[in-house]
């Protein structure tokens, strides 16, 4: 739709153009009309027409000025004057300007309408052009994006095949880098790894793609900071050589390598939510130096299990030496067994952090040991819970899928997290599920049960309650043994599972009723909780009933 400005100071004349002109067959709506060049100009900022007609002469300010207002804020629109034949000598010169066209006084409505028409499909024709050249660009651009993605720089073929062990001639690298002098080149390699989504436990491994977000934000990073870079994907991580002049100091470049990490992992969670560790290796020289830096950023990623929050990691970090006290592991689990089953869950807690620093102890160093003994300690939990309940996945995971969690944990904090999960939530089992909870831990549960049914997230929760969301997550996984996500995925089945109890609810309303806005994961996390499909639960529920014969519901879904 066209949007028009009628701007005169004859009232008449103003109401006639209104009037008359047919706007709707035009596609046109008038968004306003002004009785001076003052009050005329006001209403060209707010609405920002595509078509002006306006009077030439006028209080305030004359048409050719509001033309030429229109010229350089909205050089898109068009305008046509209203001119008497005194002025139209003078108004020629306006259409230099840049005026569409002119009406001369007295005003013949049916050229006005011919002479609006014309400038209309002028306007859509230029609209339309312009969609056309911004899609174009965006398809330059999409296959710009899909060419660079498709078909990788010959250095970072090299660079992919050196790393995966084959011999590279010195003269195929010299080929590749001929846009430098080798001699003067030095490099340090970068090891990518995506650890997880933010706010997610992360226990599936990477996010999908989530590498070639970060490959982006490293072309960005590094034409910012005009350092080269070749990249490469190997073994599910991202390899980037960072090129930097011989010329550079030590010092300098080292500092650089420092910026870029911590630029590259603060970008990856801010813009896509995604938590990396970044290992940088020394500087070389040559290509020989290639396969020597990959395996030096592949033990740093190894070690930066046990460095914490780091997430950027260098060759000069060191670790404690932990080497003492190993024969007392087997005891200590043991006697971590025994606290599961007969201490209160206050106790269980703290042996349970105690137990953590002992493993870290234990393992020295060995990300294998560590992930062994945690393995054994999510084990003997699952064990414990089998021995009173006969049911070994009651915490929705068999032992397969435990062994195989542990193995893709990328942090101590990660492990921490994953190991408490588990022995909690067999806590809860054990004491028969009565829990009993502090009062703020309590008013979330509530407000969770309140709410499930919109937009809710564990950083909207916190802001709620004003807590910060890895505290709260802490605080009402140790006292449920439950993560957010899956309390509030329980809540919601649990009211699917009242809706589909009435035969009137058709299934695929019922996801969206609870909080799922897409349906295909609604049933993903109903047939992960319950073992049915939606539909397969509300006909089940149906046959279970005497005589087949349905239920009465009250409003709320809840039967009677």
């Amino acid at each position: 739709m066209i949007k028009v400005a009628v701007i005169d100071d004859k009232p008449m004349i103003r109401q006639a153009i209104v009037k008359a002109i047919d706007w709707e067959h035009l596609n046109c709506t008038v968004a306003g009309t002004a009785e001076d060049g003052l009050e005329g100009q006001e209403l060209l900022a707010r609405e920002l027409p595509d078509l002006l007609i306006t009077d030439i002469r006028m209080p305030g300010l004359s048409g050719i000025e509001l033309a030429g207002w229109m010229a350089d804020h909205l050089p898109q629109s068009r305008t046509i004057l209203i001119t008497g034949h005194q002025e139209f000598e003078y108004a020629r010169m306006a259409v230099k300007q840049g005026v569409y066209d002119l009406i001369v006084k007295p005003i013949d409505y049916d050229d006005l309408h011919r002479v609006i028409d014309a400038a209309v499909t002028e306007l859509t024709q230029a609209r339309r052009d312009a969609l056309e050249k911004t899609r174009l660009a965006g398809e330059v651009s999409r296959l710009a994006a899909e060419f660079a993605r498709l078909a990788p720089t010959v250095g970072g073929k090299l660079l992919a095949d050196a790393l995966g062990g084959r011999t590279i001639e010195e003269r195929e690298w010299r080929e590749a880098m001929r846009a430098y002098d080798p001699e003067t080149i030095r490099f340090s390699l970068a090891l990518v790894r995506c650890v997880r989504l933010n706010g997610d436990a992360g226990f599936d491994g990477g996010p999908p793609d989530g590498l070639q977000l970060v490959s982006g934000l490293v072309r960005e990073i590094s034409g910012r900071m005009s350092v080269d870079t070749l990249e490469s994907f190997p073994n599910g991580h991202l390899a980037v050589v960072l090129l930097f002049r011989s010329g550079l100091p030590q010092r300098e470049m080292e500092v650089n390598l420092r910026r870029f990490g911590h630029e590259l992992a603060v970008q990856c969670e801010l813009r896509h939510g995604v938590v990396v560790n970044i290992a940088s290796s020394s500087f070389y020289r040559s290509l020989s130096g290639l396969r020597p830096a990959y395996e030096e950023t592949v033990a740093l990623l190894e070690r930066g299990f046990f460095l914490h929050d780091r997430k950027v990691l260098t060759p000069q970090m060191s670790l404690p030496d932990n080497r003492k006290g190993k024969q007392s592991i087997v005891k200590e689990l043991d006697d971590f067994a025994r606290t599961l089953e007969k201490e209160p869950k206050e106790k269980l807690l703290f042996e349970a952090e105690r137990l953590m620093e002992r493993l870290e102890e234990y393992s020295a160093g060995s990300t294998l040991v560590l992930k062994a003994l945690l393995s054994e300690v999510c084990l003997l939990a699952v064990r414990c819970h089998y021995r009173h309940t006969g049911n070994e996945f009651a915490l929705d995971k068999g032992i397969d899928r435990i062994v195989s969690d542990v193995s893709r944990l990328n942090s101590l904090p990660e492990a921490r997290d994953y190991v408490l999960d588990i022995v909690l939530r067999v806590k809860s089992a054990l004491d028969g599920g009565a829990a009993v909870y502090s009062r703020m831990t309590q008013l979330i549960l509530d407000y969770i049960n309140l709410h499930y049914d919109e937009e809710i997230s564990l950083t909207s929760v916190a802001e709620h309650f004003k807590l910060s969301p890895n505290y709260m997550s802490r605080m009402v996984r140790q006292e449920t043994g439950e993560n957010f996500v899956g309390i509030v995925a329980k809540m919601r089945i649990q009211a699917a599972k009242r809706l589909l109890e009435d035969p009137t609810r058709k299934v695929n309303e019922v996801g969206a009723m609870v909080g799922y806005k897409e349906y295909a994961y609604f049933y993903y996390v109903f047939k992960r909780l319950t073992g049915l499909a939606p539909k397969e639960y509300q006909q089940s529920f149906l046959r279970d009933e005497p005589g087949g014969a349905p239920r009465s519901f009250s409003r709320d879904g809840g039967t009677s």
